[in-house]
């Protein structure tokens, strides 16, 4: 099985524990999926996803880019561009959300079975 990570999952894998009971409550939930993910499912990262973890505080960013070090790079092309344009143009996913359309994209192109946001 394969899956795409996007970047918000290693948002919540890197870093200290956020002080909001709820969202440190996701942070725990994502990291025990993280630390045997790898052992059951083929995980790659977008150039998108590179470019999220790059984003903000450049200690943090670097924290965020050691944890998908070792992941394949999905490749991106004009038929990902044209299902993210679609994907909005048709309002499956809201115009004020093209990320999300382009991750999707990515991984329908690509044919993978799961995105994981």
């Amino acid at each position: 099985m394969v899956g795409n990570i996007a970047g918000r999952v290693v948002g919540n894998i890197a870093g200290r524990l956020h002080p909001d009971p709820l969202i440190a409550a996701r942070q725990a939930v994502t990291r025990k999926w993280w630390a045997t993910a790898g052992a059951k499912y083929r995980l790659f990262v977008s150039e998108l996803v590179l470019d999220e973890c790059s984003a903000g505080d450049t200690a943090a960013a670097q924290e965020r880019l050691e944890v998908i070090d070792d992941l394949d790079l999905l490749d991106t092309s004009d038929a990902v561009e044209e299902l993210a344009e679609a994907l909005v143009t048709h309002s499956a996913i809201p115009e004020s959300q093209p990320r999300d359309a382009f991750h999707i994209a990515i991984a329908a192109v690509n044919r993978l079975e799961y995105l994981v946001t």
